[in-house]
């Protein structure tokens, strides 16, 4: 789920559905539904609001809703079961972790171009446990933290160059 920049609208992906909800919290009623892949998991509304981004674990995409029209307007594919999206904190980009992928894909949001996939390799980790599930920027947007998942460790990735700084 994902409360919108707002504050008035909780977007819940409902995976049985294959849909995003849009709930209206002042009425606790659902406001909205549209149709996305099927096992709908990550979901991030952009900055500005105009964007809400969900990703489908079973189709490996991310579908692109315009939240004034409630309309997907496009899909991007994603390496395998695309798990939590992420917008910068400018809504230029979108950084989406890709599980199973064992990938971060970094997309431009005006194009919804894919500009960058990063890989990971903690120190004595094996690959299959590298399994990134979440990223959080830091408050001056220089850094992301990705978790990676089953390797027990977090990487630290600068994201004007989109280098890997370190791992924890």
């Amino acid at each position: 789920f994902f409360l919108s920049r707002d504050g008035k609208t909780l977007f819940v992906a409902n995976e049985d559905d294959a849909a995003v909800t849009a709930v209206d919290l002042s009425s606790r009623k659902v406001a909205w539904q549209v149709a996305v892949g099927k096992e709908p998991e990550g979901v991030a509304q952009s900055p500005d609001g105009k964007w809400l981004v969900v990703t489908s674990e079973d189709t490996s995409t991310i579908a692109w809703i315009d939240v004034a029209t409630h309309a997907v307007v496009a899909e991007s594919e994603t390496d395998e079961r695309p798990r939590h999206v992420e917008f910068t904190e400018d809504g230029r980009e979108l950084w989406v972790a890709a599980e199973m992928g064992q990938t971060v894909h970094v997309f431009d949001v005006a194009d919804r171009s894919r500009k960058a996939t990063l890989r990971f390799a903690p120190p004595g980790v094996p690959d299959y446990k590298v399994l990134p599930c979440g990223i959080r920027f830091t408050p001056d947007g220089k850094t992301a933290v990705i978790a990676l998942g089953r390797a027990n460790a977090i990487a630290f990735v600068d994201v004007a160059t989109r280098s890997v700084r370190g791992y924890a």
